[in-house]
């Protein structure tokens, strides 16, 4: 690094230093939309710039929401995974290399298997990650650890709606079975009569419409079916 005086160009001074990048791992678990009563699968994935011998993932699992869990391995002849239930609602999910190999870089290794409760109501279920531990093959060698969660929209007979901020404006996203005919309501402030603002019948489970721009004034919106 240099460094000059814009007033006295004949003043200089110059300085080197080392950045050093740690290591770092980054775990990613998918996101799905489903019915209740049915099967799902989501991937767990990872990238890890060090060279790792075994990983292991905790995960909250609502049990009273999902049922029939296992993971899927889809590289066994590269790393073992199993899942064990620490709890009724706490799943270890662990990858362990073998045959002498090493993870590193960019790892599709498993999906998690399960099934959602029919009698439940309508719920977006977050999956998160609580802890993360990576053993690297060097000893000294102590990665970051970052996380992507995921989301689990299970609709049931109710629906859902949902309100996003994105680079193009704000958004309604409705979630709802194919064929249901939905409502958005609205009205200002807490009180007052809900007002009707359209009707969409569904032909996916989830639909976006444009909401007010942010200039408007605060509108609380519902959804009916």
């Amino acid at each position: 690094m240099r460094l000059t005086d814009a007033t006295r160009p004949t003043l200089t001074t110059a300085t080197s230093f080392n950045i050093y990048v740690n290591h770092y791992v980054e775990v990613t678990i998918g996101s799905l939309m489903l019915l209740t009563g049915t099967n799902g699968t989501v991937p767990i994935d990872f990238f890890t710039s060090a060279n790792l011998s075994e990983l292991e993932c905790i995960l909250p699992l609502p049990v009273n929401r999902l049922s029939n869990l296992s993971v899927e391995p889809l590289a066994p002849e590269r790393a073992a995974v199993a899942l064990l239930m620490q709890d009724a609602n706490t799943a270890l999910l662990t990858f362990t290399v073998t045959n002498g190999n090493s993870l590193q870089g960019t790892q599709k290794l498993a999906r998690l298997n399960f099934q959602t409760a029919a009698a439940q109501n309508s719920a977006f279920v977050p999956l998160q990650f609580s802890s993360v531990d990576a053993t690297a093959v060097a000893e000294d060698v102590d990665p970051t650890i970052l996380l992507n969660d995921g989301r689990l929209t299970i609709l049931g007979t109710q629906p859902l709606i949902e309100a996003l901020r994105t680079s193009a404006g704000r958004e309604l996203v409705l979630y709802g079975r194919p064929g249901a005919l939905l409502t958005i309501q609205s009205r200002f402030g807490m009180t007052g009569a809900w007002a009707n603002r359209t009707s969409f019948t569904m032909t996916n489970m989830s639909r976006v419409v444009p909401a007010p721009s942010a200039a408007a004034p605060i509108i609380y919106f519902r959804l009916r079916q």
